[in-house]
């Protein structure tokens, strides 16, 4: 059996990801919510029922499975489509149906 060893990127050199190190794909059924980050200050959310509640520190969005909610500072909705929409500022929390916190 041979051991592979982890090597920490050299200061200043960036470490490149594949796409599939990057997406977590579970077994989503027709109509679930689905939550991407866009970088570090924007979240596309698809698949949701409606926008239930907005401020610049709060998002509540309902979906099939219950309540979305994303917690921030200077929150913005940029981008709103029928069944979709991006939250951009600067994000703190995401609180998802059945207690999944991914940030």
């Amino acid at each position: 059996m041979s051991k592979k060893k982890f090597s920490a990127p050299k200061p200043g050199k960036r470490r490149r990801l594949s796409p599939a190190a990057m997406e977590w794909r579970g077994a989503l059924r027709p109509g679930a919510a689905r939550v991407v980050a866009l970088g570090c200050d924007r979240l596309l959310v698809e698949n949701h029922a409606g926008l239930a509640e907005f401020t610049s520190r709060l998002v509540r969005l309902d979906s099939a499975d219950g309540p979305i909610t994303i917690e921030g500072e200077e929150l913005q909705l940029s981008d709103m489509r029928p069944q979709q929409l991006t939250v951009s500022g600067r994000i703190a929390r995401v609180s998802l149906p059945g207690g999944g916190n991914p940030a």
